[in-house]
């Protein structure tokens, strides 16, 4: 059975495309130095992006924001299951106030 030639199959065209591209010369890249140099903002850690907030934070304005994320805390777990929200305050109510073992 003879295939036509318009019949390609889509993988075997896209692998020969690269193959031709990657066959061509490439530029020149910058050096790697003045490579660092202009992405090092770039590639700082997600969690350092509010280093600088939280160093200038003081303990007050915490404190005024702290009711409003217990609050917010109890809301998501009302929403997600009000006996289970009841069960953990109270088990954890129980745990605090038990004497526990101590070392």
């Amino acid at each position: 059975m003879r295939v036509h030639a318009d019949r390609r199959i889509p993988w075997r065209t896209a692998r020969a495309a690269t193959r031709i591209a990657s066959s061509k010369s490439r530029p020149e890249e910058p050096d790697q130095a003045e490579a660092d140099e202009a992405t090092a903002e770039l590639t700082a850690s997600y969690w350092r992006a509010y280093d600088e907030r939280m160093a200038s934070t003081s303990f007050p304005a915490m404190a005024r924001q702290f009711p409003n994320l217990v609050v917010q805390a109890v809301r998501l777990g009302f929403e997600a299951s009000r006996r289970d929200l009841v069960a953990t305050m109270a088990l954890n109510l129980i745990s605090g106030s038990s004497p526990g073992t101590r070392c």
